[in-house]
């Protein structure tokens, strides 16, 4: 039989329960409930048998009268209603009843047979499908019959007039299609009942058969006793195999040109697509040979270069096989074990072109990994060995089954092919893993010139054989248990782990590549490609923030999908059979169970996504307002920005009402939550529920942002984070203000950033009286225009503010691009201001002062007293040239004041800066007098002559 209708068959085969079912419930047309039959088909009921009643004669009816022929029957003694038949709701509980039970029964007969018992779960999950889908179906007409029911009425009380006869029929009727209804849905929750039981006992039968297998032991290959066995049992082996080939060589006699033609074809066909599959990847990633790709780009390129490499080779075996399955060729057991062989090849093309892809050992710049040429060449050939021996024994273990081999022979090729696998491990783990781009002391990068220099390997310090340790450790201790488990005799379980590390690494490294291409695609940091971003700004004209925005979604959504797919791939290799699989798909994406609790993936997705497509549209309604009505110049501009922002919150909480129903979580459960939150704040959590509410409100509301310069309670700083009880505010000083979030919500906050980060500098200058206040406007005009840090638009302004005590008193204010840089801003005006009047000759006036002295007679007494000193020392030391004068100048200032004329002014040119003149000039000590004066007090204590003073009356 050819291979696809087999593959068909079996498919078929497996939705067979399902199927039927499915066929059953919507092929049965949907009868009216009003099934009741004419009166003239209803039979009657018999009649009640009394003491009274007698046999009739057999001449009884033709001997009566008309009037006993029309005599009516008593109301009681009426046709009881008829009972309808529902098929739609007969057959397909008959149907899942029937299937149930041949399911147990073909359990129970398959119970040793594990691929047999994968098959059977899939249909008895087929099983429990159809009987969710019957549920479905019947709870609706239970619903409308019930309906009906309610319509007619409650039953009359014994008190109360009896109904009509029709409607109790109507009402039997109905209570009996209702009683139907709930029989059947109750026998389809007993067999979803029995089928999970059912589906329970047989993952349990392939759980216990699994380990057993695994776990089973043999004699260990080094015993002799197993090597002598063996050396008996193959002759007859290969006598099997022998057999075999010429069954097929019989087989194919008179198809000789054909079987040559076909391989002909398929090696030319090879030819031509590993050609081009070269010219694709040369013209692809050979265009700019001097140039090095980011990671990402060549992350991205390795999702479609394995893809390509293993293309030639895949398309010419499914053409061998397809040819072969054409002209009859896969006969016997070469047909049976045609699908396993291509699962063999599939594993060692995949795992190949893999390695290529990552290691790229013809193109170095293209590489994934930071290895040179020679370790790169090693390890993909090392790894494609891993694959091709772990294909080769798939292969002949499944043919040495289905030829009935010899034990002996079965357990050799499984512990040659694991021994061979953990000795290219080994191998693996002595390859030095050298970087293609070796760091110098001095931190400079020397790449290795492969084309320069193919034999070279970069010069530098020795790379040891663990290193990397992360992977060279753990594929040590995966080869040494592989190989220990085999010595010991476990070999099935040696077989095991080492398909396991072919399997799950591929299937890892698949879903890792798909990740960093997803990553790429949507234009990760460095990727330098961004095709989305290209569509979303330019074709749908999206802002920056909002196309980052998009982007991080569809990452998101992306990544989710990818870890969807991904699940069922890591099932298979460790196990699990297909239905299992999907099962835990089915799981995963469409919900499970914990506790009470049922967990939905797709819904929780697909409420997120009508949050965020509620909370879209809220701001698209938002923009019309804001656009629109609220521009009008009627409507004031706070009950405007009211409006916009009520618009908002009720948005907002509209969408997470809708996500959080749609999402399975039921909205009357916030009523238990805020209970407990009142219990707790009456408990003194006040502060604690004040403070959580708060950060809420700033994290929805955001008037306070990671970033913003905040100036609260006295201090200044950058906010650092925003969480639900507090918020971190990093000071000039480099400190950390742990501020409540109930300050900055109940409190004045001053946010110099909220906006924007534009600030206002102010800087006061004062000129001369005698400066033009026009020439110093021009001046200051210049010098903030000139200022780099000072914004021109806004453009800079001028004003003459006041006339000072001292001079005219200007402002200049300008605006800067960040207010950060506002100090830097003034001080930089403030000098150009300085060289500008400097350079204009405008003098920038200085503060005076008029210092005036009350009752200078204690003042003049000292300072007279002082000079006597001096006189009398400058009469007892010896004469000098330098000191002649002294004693003429050394009179006492009372004679001094004596002789000097009652009428000389203070001011006279004979004694100006004279103190005899200053104290004859002096007014009487009860007097007040006042004095500017102009001294050094310490010439005044050391007794200076040179005090020059001005006494006003």
């Amino acid at each position: 039989m050819p291979l696809l209708p087999v593959t068909v068959l079996s498919l078929n085969r497996r939705m067979t329960s399902l199927a039927a079912i499915a066929l059953v419930v919507l092929a049965v047309p949907l009868a009216p409930f009003a099934m009741a039959e004419p009166a003239a088909r209803s039979e009657a009921a018999p009649a009640k048998d009394t003491g009274d009643a007698k046999p009739a004669a057999a001449g009884s009816s033709e001997t009566a009268g008309p009037a006993a022929e029309a005599k009516p029957a008593p109301a009681a003694e009426q046709a009881a209603p008829q009972v309808p038949k529902l098929p739609e709701i007969q057959e397909p509980v008959a149907a899942i009843s029937a299937t149930i039970e041949s399911l147990e029964k073909a359990v129970e007969r398959r119970a040793d047979d594990s691929d047999e018992l994968a098959n059977l779960r899939f249909d008895i999950d087929g099983l429990i499908s159809g009987a969710d889908l019957l549920r479905s179906h019947f709870n609706p007409r239970l619903a409308d019959v019930r309906s009906q029911v309610d319509k007619l009425g409650p039953t009359p009380a014994k008190d109360q007039p009896p109904e009509s006869p029709q409607l109790t029929a109507e009402r039997d009727r109905l209570n009996a299609i209702s009683a139907e209804i709930v029989a059947a849905i109750r026998t389809v929750d007993l067999v979803e009942e029995r089928a999970r039981q059912l589906s329970d006992k047989v993952q349990g039968l392939r759980q216990s058969m699994f380990a057993s297998r695994v776990l089973a032991r043999s004699k260990s290959p080094l015993a002799p006793t197993t090597w002598k066995r063996f050396t008996a049992e193959l002759p007859g082996g290969l006598r099997q195999l022998h057999l075999l080939g010429q069954s097929w060589i019989r087989a194919a006699s008179g198809k000789e040109a054909l079987v040559a033609a076909l391989l002909v074809a398929v090696a030319l066909a090879y030819v031509i697509l590993k050609g081009l599959a070269r010219v694709l990847l040369a013209a692809r990633l050979d265009r700019d040979p001097a140039a090095t790709p980011r990671f990402f780009v060549r992350t991205a390129n390795a999702t479609w270069v394995a893809p390509v490499v293993a293309a030639p080779a895949a398309l010419a075996g499914l053409a061998l096989v397809w040819g072969l399955d054409s002209l009859d060729l896969l006969v016997h057991e070469i047909g049976k074990v045609t699908p396993t062989l291509i699962t063999g090849a599939a594993i060692f093309i995949a795992v190949r072109a893999l390695a290529t892809a990552i290691l790229q050992p013809a193109r170095p710049r293209w590489r994934l990994v930071n290895l040179a040429d020679k370790p790169a060449r090693t390890v993909r050939r090392t790894v494609s060995a891993v694959a091709a021996v772990y294909g080769t024994d798939l292969v002949l273990s499944d043919l040495a089954g289905r030829l009935f081999l010899p034990l002996p022979v079965t357990v050799m090729i499984v512990t040659l092919s694991s021994v061979a696998i953990g000795l290219l491990l080994l191998h693996l783990v002595r390859v030095r893993f050298t970087p293609l781009v070796t760091v110098a002391p001095d931190g400079t990068e020397t790449p290795y010139d492969a084309a320069a220099n193919p034999a070279a390997e970069p010069t530098g310090s020795i790379v040891s054989i663990f290193s990397p340790r992360l992977i060279k450790l753990p594929l040590l201790a995966i080869a040494l248990f592989i190989l220990g488990a085999v010595a010991l005799g476990y070999v099935a379980l040696g077989r095991f782990v080492a398909g396991q590390v072919i399997a799950t690494g591929s299937a890892a490294v698949v879903v890792m590549l798909a990740h960093l291409a997803i990553r790429a695609l949507m234009g990760a940091p460095g990727s330098g490609i961004r095709p989305f971003h290209t569509i979303l700004s330019e074709r749908a004209g999206l802002s920056e923030e909002q196309s980052l925005a998009v982007e991080r979604g569809l990452t998101l959504l992306l990544d989710a999908a990818l870890a969807v797919l991904a699940l069922p791939l890591i099932l298979l290799t460790w196990g699990y059979s297909l239905p299992e699989s999907f099962d835990w798909l089915k799981a995963a994406v469409f919900g499970f169970e914990i506790g009470q609790f049922k967990i939905s993936f797709a819904r929780i997705v697909l409420a997120i996504l009508l949050f965020m497509a509620l909370l879209f549209a809220t701001r698209l309604v938002q923009r019309w307002l804001s656009a629109g009505p609220l521009q009008s110049a009627k409507i004031d501009r706070g009950i405007a920005n009211s409006i916009h922002t009520a618009v908002g919150y009720a948005g907002f909480v509209l969408a997470a009402l809708v996500a959080i129903s749609y999402g399975g979580l039921d909205v009357t459960s916030f009523a238990i939550v805020a209970g407990a939150l009142s219990v707790g704040i009456g408990f003194g959590l006040q502060s604690i529920i004040n403070n959580f509410v708060s950060g809420l409100i700033l994290l929805v509301e955001r008037p306070i942002k990671v970033g913003d310069l905040v100036a609260v309670g006295g201090r200044e700083g950058r906010v650092r984070s925003i969480a639900v009880r507090s918020t971190e505010i990093e000071t000039g000083d480099k400190a950390s203000v742990i501020v409540p979030n109930s300050e900055l919500i109940t409190g004045t906050v001053t946010n110099w950033t909220h906006r924007n980060a534009l600030g206002r500098v102010a800087i006061k200058v004062m000129s001369s009286y005698s400066a033009d206040p026009e020439d110093v406007c021009a001046v200051l005009r210049k010098v903030a225009a000139d200022c780099p840090l000072i914004m021109q638009h806004p453009t800079p302004g001028v004003s003459f503010d006041n006339f000072g005590l001292n001079g005219f008193e200007y402002s200049l204010t300008g605006v800067v691009s960040d207010v950060s840089k506002a100090g830097a801003a003034q001080t930089d005006l403030r000098l150009r201001i300085v060289k500008a009047f400097r350079a204009a000759g405008i003098e920038m006036p200085h503060a005076q002062s008029d210092v005036h002295l009350r009752d200078l007679d204690k003042l003049w007494a000292v300072i007279a007293r002082v000079m006597a000193e001096r006189a009398a020392g400058a009469a007892s030391a010896p004469p000098s040239g330098a000191a002649s004068s002294a004693p003429a100048a050394s009179a006492s200032p009372a004679d001094a004041s004596a002789s000097t004329p009652s009428g000389s002014g203070a001011n006279s040119p004979a004694n100006a800066g004279s103190p005899s003149a200053a104290s004859s000039s002096a007014p009487p000590a009860a007097a007040q007098r006042t004095a500017a004066v102009n001294l050094d007090p310490k010439q005044l204590l050391a007794g200076s002559d040179d005090i020059n003073g001005k006494q006003q009356g």
